[in-house]
């Protein structure tokens, strides 16, 4: 019986799922953890409440940012009140660069728009950045 290189132990899927019920057990139900590498946010917009409507903001974000780390992001950093969040994904716009021997094309990057509403104790927004 041959030991495996540098004497470790090899976790098969079994094991590994009871050694991570073991774990919950004795720790606990798992909790969220909190990730915020570089992911810019950038207000695009902000909408003002009224008496119907509450406050929103529109913002810029990664393709890759999920809702739930929108409003992560913003409760835990900004401490903001938010309600609910609302996200559209949009393609990057495709150009043509003409030169004098030949024609480039390229395409901008995707990005995603996250329209983030706000509780009612929200009532003054900055304006509109633009």
């Amino acid at each position: 019986h041959r030991r495996h290189p540098h004497h470790l132990h090899i976790l098969t899927r079994a094991s590994i799922n009871l050694s991570l019920r073991i774990m919950i057990r004795i720790l606990g139900p798992l909790r969220f953890k909190m990730w915020m590498p570089t992911m810019p946010i950038t207000l695009v917009s902000t909408i003002r409440p009224t008496d119907t409507t509450p406050a929103k903001a529109v913002f810029r974000v990664l393709p890759r940012m999920t809702k739930h780390e929108v409003k992560e992001y913003l409760t835990k950093i900004y401490k903001l009140p938010v309600v609910k969040v609302n996200t559209v994904n949009y393609d990057g716009k495709r150009r043509v660069v003409f030169g004098r021997r030949k024609i480039a094309r390229y395409k901008d990057a995707d990005y995603k728009k996250a329209i983030v509403s706000f509780d009612s104790s929200v009532k003054d927004l900055p304006p509109n950045p633009f």
